[in-house]
C-alpha cells in the first residue's frame, strides 16, 4: 500500500469515530467502531435469552422496544456509511441520529428492565458512548473529511462493507434464541 493511501485510510478511519491513538489502520477502525458493535452485540445477547424466556405479552413488548432500537441503530450506521460513501457530512443529522440512538437504548433498556425474569442477571446496553462518539465523529469530519475522495474503489469499498458489518442491526425475527448470556458472550 503506498503511503498516500495509508495515510488516507488512516483519516478516514479516524473521521469514524473516538479513538485515534492506534497506528495500525485496523486497529483504529476497531477501537472507533467497538462501542457501536458492542452496544449491539449486548442488545441481541439480551434479546436472544429473553426470547426463550418470556411469555407472549412480554415477548410482544421486546419486539417493540428492540425494534425501535433496531431502526435507530440502523439509522444511524445508514448515516455513517452515507457519509463515506458520498463524501457528505451533516453535523445536524449527525447529533439527531445519536440522540434519537441514546434515547432507543434508554427505552430498550427500561422495556428489559421491567420484563426480564427475575432470575436473570444481566448488564443493560451501554448508552454512555454514544453522545462522545457523534462529537468525536463531527470533529474528525470537519479535520480529515477531504481524504475520502482520494481512496481507490477498492479501499472505500472495503472500508463501507466492514462499516456496515460492524454497525448495522439484524431483525428482530434474525436474532437467535440462546439458553444463557454466558454463551453468547462477545466474539474474542
Amino acid at each position: 500500500m503506498n503511503r498516500q493511501l495509508s495515510v488516507t485510510l488512516v483519516l478516514v478511519i479516524t473521521a469514524l469515530a473516538a479513538c485515534a491513538h492506534r497506528a495500525e489502520p485496523a486497529g483504529q477502525f476497531n477501537a472507533a467502531i467497538a462501542p457501536f458493535t458492542s452496544s449491539r452485540d449486548s442488545a441481541l445477547r439480551l434479546v436472544g435469552v429473553a426470547k426463550s424466556h418470556l411469555d407472549a405479552s412480554d415477548l410482544n413488548s421486546l419486539t417493540v422496544a428492540y425494534t425501535a432500537l433496531e431502526e435507530r441503530g440502523n439509522g444511524y450506521a445508514g448515516f455513517l456509511v452515507s457519509a463515506v460513501n458520498d463524501t457528505s457530512f451533516s453535523p445536524e443529522r449527525n447529533a439527531q441520529y445519536a440522540a434519537g440512538l441514546a434515547e432507543a437504548i434508554a427505552k430498550f433498556n427500561a422495556t428489559f428492565k421491567k420484563i426480564a425474569p427475575t432470575n436473570l442477571r444481566y448488564a443493560p446496553v451501554d448508552a454512555a458512548w454514544v453522545e462522545p462518539f457523534s462529537n468525536t465523529v463531527s470533529d474528525y469530519w470537519n479535520r480529515y473529511h477531504t481524504a475520502l475522495p482520494s481512496l481507490s474503489p477498492e479501499r472505500k469499498a472495503d472500508l463501507l462493507k466492514r462499516l456496515k458489518a460492524e454497525t448495522v442491526w439484524p431483525n428482530y425475527e434474525d436474532v437467535a434464541t440462546v439458553e444463557t448470556v454466558e454463551t453468547t458472550v462477545a466474539k474474542p
